[in-house]
């Protein structure tokens, strides 16, 4: 154990001086070449900090989407703006020249996943070895220079046979770099000084700067990297540019002159594995290591302290097993996108396929609620409940592992004017009993009851077969903290709009009840083929249920149904359906069946349903709908409304008349 310790030691030592001031992350092999542009370099997070970070972490993501539409992985760098104030955001990001698309892609995601871990705080600058990528709410497009994001980082060893005569001679060589790099960039390699390796010098500023701004960011940094001197490799990286030297060859010969980029080029050289070396590695990272140890112990106490019986249930994955799984988390494999996270497609060695959920949700500061989370969804286990694979939690990564459900989600199919024809109304019954299934398990049979809060076609995943899942429950604790922070101390409100019940949105009542509600109106949604927070008809104040009330009440439920399917259904079933529907979605909270008695409703044709009372929103004088903007929110693009809570909890809470977590 002993021999096993002290060489575990001796890898952190020299895999922190490959990566400085990074944050180590999981690896199971030793770096290899070109590793260097992926390596976390420096994370800073803005100082300003939102209570609901959910719009803004909502901008972020279509941020990035816009970027990666706007070919930015040709062009290597791109910035764009997204959102209202105040969350709209800014973001910009750049890969080096020497980078191949490949590899600035590669690069662009992992950048993409460290920013995230700023929230709540309002974004952040990123430095990987290869890129760069920067979000804020408010235009930093031309800035050079930023008390709060500048970093300085001067590496742990210095030059053999160097004496203070020869600071002129490498002050020279920057400046002479940062000459020829103003407005376009520059790279150059110096010969070998006083019997010593060569010097690479690499100095960028971002494209959106003029030359002047660029000038005097470059000069700043050349003063800042030549006062790291003797040291062997040094950065300056200032909120408008970037200067790197190193004695290493950090980018390509090739392209050593003129290249553009707005982000720094690291590659991690390893030094010789004497023991002399490992000293001196060890001595110069000191610091750093304290502060990988502190967050390693933080979460190995968590780990230990977490239910023993937990992962007897379910596998601790590998964070590299994962990352080869999803090829590096690329772009190709990604099945979607929330606030809470990026959902990936998997491919382990075995030939299994998974889905991957990787969270915002920081696993040093949230493990205890991470943990609790995977305690209760390991517990649960049903045929239309989304399998609960495993996890894998170090001091970056909180990732998720399910079963991978082949058709995805139901929307896909539901609102799709041509794939909506697979589903026959006998697939449409099943989903309709399966969901009933599912969250009658939840809300009954579980160890303790579970109130999803974000019951919605694209929650309901489908298998080959097209048999339901229930996706996203169970992931309420990662709230916990946020919660806390609501200053009347009251429920935290999560959902979407168009599926939310009238209490739980007004009142923030959460019951079992609040989910029946969501259920009734996906019902009328498989019916009808009609998306509820899309739905539109010449009453501009209608709902789907309001519509859908109408058409009932008049007996017209036939001309309500999807045309794909009008030649399918029996007209009583069809009622009786659509009566299921109307009574999990009546105003009154207690009058709404149980999902127990809507799999009793659903499967028993006689036994006699109860009359459903008017639908919320309804005014009985005027016949039609009311408060459809406060339903709605202020437009037709604003179908979400979270209060007081991230977007990544968005679909979540967990709720018990047996125990309230």
């Amino acid at each position: 154990m002993a021999e096993h310790h002290h060489s575990f030691m001796f890898f952190l030592c020299l895999l922190s001086a490959i990566r400085l001031a990074a944050v180590a992350q999981e690896h199971e092999e030793p770096l290899k070449k070109g590793d260097g542009h992926f390596v976390l370099l420096t994370k800073v997070c803005e100082k300003k900090k939102f209570e609901n970070v959910t719009n803004f972490v909502v901008n972020y993501n279509e941020a990035n989407s816009i970027l990666i539409r706007e070919n930015f992985f040709a062009l290597k760098a791109g910035q764009t703006s997204t959102g209202k104030t105040p969350y709209k955001i800014y973001l910009m990001a750049a890969c080096y020249e020497d980078l191949s698309m490949d590899q600035c892609h590669n690069c662009y995601i992992q950048s993409r996943y460290h920013l995230p871990t700023c929230f709540p705080w309002a974004g952040g600058l990123v430095h990987l070895g290869g890129c760069f990528l920067r979000a804020a709410n408010y235009n930093f497009f031309h800035e050079f220079s930023s008390p709060t994001m500048d970093e300085k980082i001067c590496g742990p060893t210095t030059m053999k046979n160097y004496d203070e005569s020869h600071r002129e001679s490498i002050r020279r060589m920057v400046y002479g770099t940062v000459k020829n790099a103003i407005g376009i960039g520059a790279a150059d390699t110096f010969p070998a000084l006083f019997g010593s390796a060569p010097l690479y010098v690499q100095a960028n500023c971002w494209k959106t700067l003029d030359r002047f701004s660029c000038a005097a960011c470059l000069d700043e940094s050349a003063s800042a990297v030549v006062s790291c001197l003797p040291a062997t490799e040094a950065w300056s990286l200032k909120a408008g540019c970037v200067i790197h030297y190193s004695d290493y060859p950090f980018f390509e010969e090739g392209k050593s002159s003129n290249i553009r980029s707005t982000a720094i080029t690291f590659v991690g050289y390893v030094l010789g594995a004497t023991m002399l070396c490992v000293l001196a590695i060890c001595t110069g990272i000191l610091a750093g290591k304290v502060t990988y140890d502190r967050r390693n112990r933080q979460l190995a106490a968590t780990i230990a302290g977490a239910d023993g019986d937990l992962f007897k249930r379910v596998l601790k994955f590998k964070y590299a097993t994962l990352e080869k799984a999803t090829h590096h988390f690329s772009e190709a494999n990604k099945l979607g996108q929330g606030g809470f996270g990026e959902v990936f497609k998997g491919t382990l060695a075995d030939g299994r396929e998974i889905a991957v959920k990787r969270l915002y949700a920081n696993p040093t500061s949230q493990s205890e609620e991470i943990f609790n989370e995977m305690n209760v969804i390991s517990h649960c286990h049903h045929k239309n409940l989304v399998r609960f694979l495993g996890c894998s939690i170090t001091t970056l990564d909180s990732i998720l592992v399910y079963e991978f459900v082949p058709n995805k989600s139901l929307n896909l199919f539901l609102f799709d004017s041509e794939k909506k024809k697979e589903l026959d109304w006998k697939k449409r019954l099943g989903i309709i009993k399966g969901t009933a299934d599912g969250l009658a398990y939840l809300h009954e049979d579980c160890q303790i009851v579970i109130v999803h809060r974000d019951i919605k076609a694209s929650n309901i995943l489908l298998d080959l077969r097209f048999r339901p899942k229930i996706a996203d429950f169970g992931l309420a604790r990662i709230c916990a903290d946020h919660a806390k922070g609501d200053p009347k101390g009251g429920i935290v409100i999560a959902g979407t709009f168009g599926y939310m019940s009238p209490e739980y949105l007004t009142h923030g009542q959460l019951t079992e009840k609040v989910d029946v509600y969501s259920y009734g109106v996906i019902v009328l949604e498989i019916v009808t083929g009609i998306q509820s927070n899309h739905f539109t008809s010449d009453e501009s104040l209608e709902t789907l249920v309001t519509w859908t009330w109408k058409h009932y009440k008049s007996s017209k439920v036939s001309d309500i149904i999807d045309e794909s399917i009008k030649d399918q259904v029996d007209e009583e079933e069809l009622k009786r359906v659509v009566q299921v529907g109307l009574l999990c979605t009546q105003e009154a909270a207690a009058l709404r069946p149980t999902m127990q008695e809507v799999i009793q409703m659903l499967r028993r044709n006689d036994q006699q349903l109860p009359e459903p009372s008017k639908p919320p929103f309804f005014d009985d004088t005027l016949g039609s709908a009311k408060n459809h903007k406060f339903l709605y929110g202020s437009s037709r693009g604003d179908s979400q409304r979270h209060q007081n809570v991230p977007d990544f909890c968005k679909s979540h809470h967990i709720s018990s008349t047996k125990h309230r977590l």
